[in-house]
């Protein structure tokens, strides 16, 4: 018991037994093991501090020391992140110590002046087509009406009428086609706030005698919410025109078409029987619910594709008899963005 410290403390004895002048004498030697311990977790305590701090200081120099090292990849790779062929820029050169590095940047150079030049091909191309296919089926549709208006056998007219669809379907395979290339290209580059319901609405109006023809009843949901999203106006038309036109096309007879439009999600469902078509497959191009028909098989094909371009997310279900397509908005832009 320690009696300035109040405290019991652990202490080491040695006790020894000696005769001093022929009287026996019991000798005690006691050491307070307090000091020890102290000094133990002391010592420990720097060590752990001092190696905590050197592990910390070599980090830090390993970590400036790679950076300047890699600044070369780094500078590649955000170089080849931001890249975008659609802008038609060139990858600049780097200034690294490093001969790989360097390298690096060069076959990056050489791989994005290829593809640039590959995509302006293509556009050209795509650009050439769509002029020179215009022309001579603008001909050939206005000589197969003139022919129809003329007097004609009956297998004539049977045939020239079979033409003219086949013709008919080239355009709108043409033009879905150019619109899908245009869109890819991303050369639909403005952007601004576009209200859903209100395109929908105008939309409605305009495909008012189809619905009518088929006697189907539209119920609008949430008239009063909006459902702003900032993209491409006029991709907004062919994107809820598409949608609408496809829940039209493939209804029954007075069957029904819900909107249901949030400002985070646009759902679309129609009544109709079971696609014959793989559902997993149906956003794929040319893929038709009846191969026989006159679509031309790309109307997903192109929702699907604007919808990509504007990170929107896309999902198909069946339940109940009903179709139901339903796009996932991104983040809802602000009321006061300006466009």
């Amino acid at each position: 018991y320690d009696e300035l410290g109040k405290e019991l403390i652990p202490y080491r004895q040695l006790t020894l037994y000696r005769n001093i002048k022929g009287q026996p004498y019991r000798l005690t030697f006691r050491e307070s093991l307090i000091e020890s311990d102290g000094i133990f977790f002391a010592v420990s305590v720097s060590l752990a501090v001092l190696l905590g701090l050197m592990v910390i200081a070599l980090w830090f120099v390993n970590y400036f020391q790679a950076r300047r090292l890699w600044a070369g990849f780094y500078e590649n790779i955000h170089h080849l992140r931001y890249y975008d062929v659609a802008m038609l820029g060139q990858v600049p050169k780097i200034d690294s110590d490093i001969d790989e590095f360097r390298e690096m940047n060069t076959a990056i150079i050489k791989m994005t002046d290829k593809i640039r030049n590959d995509y302006l091909l293509l556009k050209e191309f795509t650009e050439n087509a769509s002029h020179e296919m215009q022309t001579p089926l603008a001909i050939i549709r206005s000589n197969l009406d003139l022919l129809m208006q003329s007097e004609l056998q009956e297998n004539q007219h049977t045939l020239i009428s079979r033409i003219s669809q086949a013709t008919q379907r080239m355009t709108s395979t043409h033009r879905a086609l150019l619109l899908l290339s245009k869109i890819e290209n991303k050369q639909f580059k403005e952007s601004t706030t576009v209200d859903l319901r209100t395109v929908i609405t105008s939309q409605l109006e305009e495909l008012s005698e189809f619905i009518s023809a088929k006697r189907l009843r539209v119920n609008l949901t949430n008239k009063s919410e909006k459902g702003l999203l900032t993209m491409n106006p006029k991709l907004a038309d062919i994107l809820v025109n598409n949608l609408l036109t496809n829940a039209i096309k493939h209804n029954i007879q007075d069957g029904n078409i819900d909107i249901h439009l949030t400002t985070k999600m646009l759902k679309i469902s129609n009544s109709g029987p079971v696609l014959r078509a793989d559902p997993q497959k149906l956003f794929q191009r040319f893929v038709k619910d009846n191969p026989s028909g006159d679509s031309t098989g790309l109307g997903m094909a192109i929702i699907k594709v604007i919808c990509d371009v504007n990170q929107i997310g896309t999902t198909y279900e069946y339940d109940q008899e009903k179709h139901m397509l339903t796009l996932q908005f991104p983040n809802a832009p602000k009321k006061n963005q300006n466009p």
